[in-house]
């Protein structure tokens, strides 16, 4: 068999097998560009979930006749000019391949017009073939029409999902997007009904509230070059699923385990393993610290230095979740769609996987600037009007308007967690001498874990001891630590784990036990407290950091306002 080049069009149908997949992709694609382009006003017409039609028309800049016959050429962008470029891309569609593969398995027709021209050029392609490029009347902006997509490829069409898959893709898509554009008004029409429409709003966490909800609290964490912000949910409206939470960075969707896991971390313990946080984070960051240009479908980000945006996603979360300390609010299914707001109605479509790359690092000054957002309304529990006990674990309370149910136990739990967590973190918990020295034999890779960070397990209290060959010795453990499997402790948080994974690792332990110990010490359901003991413990969450969730989760304390009160009794009628 004789090498040969490939003709265009297949090298186009081919490249278009790497950028488009299915109707979502080619809106993705055309959204970004008109992004790009500096558009505010978007709108998205589909017919058949974009199987059928994809039509997207924006305000933006458009083109001239010549960048136009340019733009459905391969390799033909305006956003690079040579290679030193892509390492400081702040543009969303780069490559110069979206609309040459597009037009390879579409019928393509685009309009576009500049500002200062009075025609609009036009071109219309089909299966890749140009059938048509001239002048026509049309207004600012850029309209593309891409129809019947995959008609040349009947392999490729019959693998698309159904109408309705594809059509909730696009939406969901189009729902992340509006997140991070958030000045963008962005419309979607499928056939002649309007399924979507997003005005525009001053800020990303603007937006962000619309579409998450109440019972939210602002992230905003500026450490060395690295920004972050968004909003997080309470810890009591946790999801099952990793897709409640969308993380952005410079502008693009990503799906990233150590970042969802430095958000988990930012929780401390108020999440069980099966669940994952609910909100929005975006990280900005300058390019030259992130690589975008590593996958087809810009599928995968790269930083220089995972570790320290891994921390500093870690403690821009923790900072937020310290200010859960107002309560939730009650929202009935009746309630939210009032308000219209339900409660996490994005779910996230087509993401991306971001990978951390181990290349030299950048700076992040301890003494760097931190700013948070703005302070969450003052609440405290002292000034509640506290009226009785219900079913023995539920204190009833009044403040103005609002009806407020205390969860004694929850409460409780929370306060002494704090406490013993505190203490610990202090190394004011006291450590505890074994009557006789615990030995072990341990695989020889967790006894170099051990002897690495020997100073680390001493300072959380433990008294260790090296013996011959693998042998260990422990003579002293933190009181927490009594009576638990050491080896198995040991093993588990050494294990092929970096130092701040071993100290995150071990705090995730400490927590656990501190939680359960927190458990076992709180009033429990039944008992009785008087009205002091109630004041007393209203006065002490006050005084702690964190008092909105107990250890696992859930909320200490449950808002109903009076017309929900009065709902319930039908005075709204």
């Amino acid at each position: 068999m004789t090498i040969q080049l490939l003709p265009d069009h297949v090298v186009n149908q081919i490249s278009a097998g790497e950028v488009v997949e299915r109707p979502v992709s080619v809106v993705r694609e055309l959204i970004d560009n008109a992004l790009d382009a500096g558009a505010n006003e978007i709108s998205i017409r589909i017919e058949e979930g974009g199987q059928s039609l994809v039509l997207v028309e924006d305000n933006g800049s458009g083109m001239s006749p010549d960048e136009l016959k340019l733009a459905v050429r391969r390799h033909a962008t305006s956003k690079l000019r040579d290679l030193s470029d892509l390492d400081n891309l702040t543009t969303l569609g780069f490559r110069g391949e979206a609309l040459p593969s597009i037009a390879s398995v579409s019928k393509l027709s685009i309009t576009t017009r500049p500002q200062s021209a009075e025609l609009a050029a036009e071109i219309r392609i089909e299966g890749g073939e140009v059938l048509h490029a001239g002048l026509c009347a049309g207004r600012v902006g850029t309209t593309v029409e891409v129809r019947q997509l995959f008609f040349n490829t009947p392999a490729r069409r019959k693998f698309l999902k159904s109408v309705r898959g594809d059509e909730l893709k696009i939406r969901q898509w189009i729902e992340q997007t509006a997140l991070i554009r958030p000045q963008v008004r962005f419309r979607i029409k499928s056939g002649e009904k309007e399924i979507l429409s997003l005005p525009p709003r001053d800020s990303y966490v603007e937006r962000a509230k619309g579409m998450f909800g109440a019972d939210t609290v602002p992230v905003s964490y500026q450490v060395g070059p690295l920004k972050i912000s968004g909003l997080v949910r309470h810890p009591g409206m946790a999801s099952s699923d990793s897709k409640a939470l969308l993380l952005f960075v410079n502008g693009r969707l990503v799906n990233d385990r150590a970042l969802v896991r430095a958000v988990r971390d930012g929780f401390d313990s108020t999440l069980k393993n099966f669940e994952y946080p609910a909100g929005t984070l975006s990280l900005e960051i300058p390019g030259e610290f992130v690589d975008v240009n590593v996958h087809p479908q810009k599928s995968e980000v790269r930083f220089r230095n995972g570790q320290a945006v891994f921390g500093a996603v870690r403690s821009a979360v923790k900072a937020a979740v310290q200010e859960f300390k107002r309560p939730v609010a009650f929202q009935s299914p009746q309630y939210q769609s009032a308000a219209g707001a339900p409660l996490l109605r994005i779910v996230p479509g087509n993401q991306v996987n971001l990978q951390l790359a181990e290349q030299p690092a950048f700076g992040f000054s301890s003494g760097a600037e931190i700013s948070r957002g703005a302070a969450s309304p003052a609440f405290r529990f002292s000034d509640l009007k506290y009226l009785g006990q219900l079913l023995g674990c539920y204190l009833l309370c009044e403040k103005a308007e609002e009806f407020y149910v205390v969860d004694m136990h929850a409460a409780h739990e929370r306060l002494n967690f704090n406490r013993i967590r505190n203490a610990f973190a202090a190394r004011g918990l006291p450590s505890q001498a074994l009557l006789e020295a615990q030995e072990m034999d341990l695989p020889e890779e967790i006894l170099e874990g051990v002897k690495e960070y020997l100073d680390l397990l001493e300072a959380f209290g433990f008294a260790v001891e090296l013996g011959q060959g693998a042998r260990l010795r422990i003579k002293a453990v933190p009181t927490i630590f009594a009576n638990q499997n050491l080896s198995e402790f040991l093993t588990t948080v050494f294990r092929d784990q970096t130092l701040l994974d071993a100290e995150s690792a071990m705090q995730r332990r400490v927590d656990a036990l501190a939680a359960s110990l927190a458990c076992h010490a709180s009033v429990r359901s039944g008992d009785a407290l008087s009205r002091s003991e109630v004041y007393e413990l209203f006065s002490d969450l006050d005084k702690s950091e964190f008092s909105a969730a107990c250890p696992h989760g859930r909320p200490v304390v449950v808002c109903y306002s009076r017309a929900q009160v009065e709902r319930w009794f039908g005075r709204d009628r």
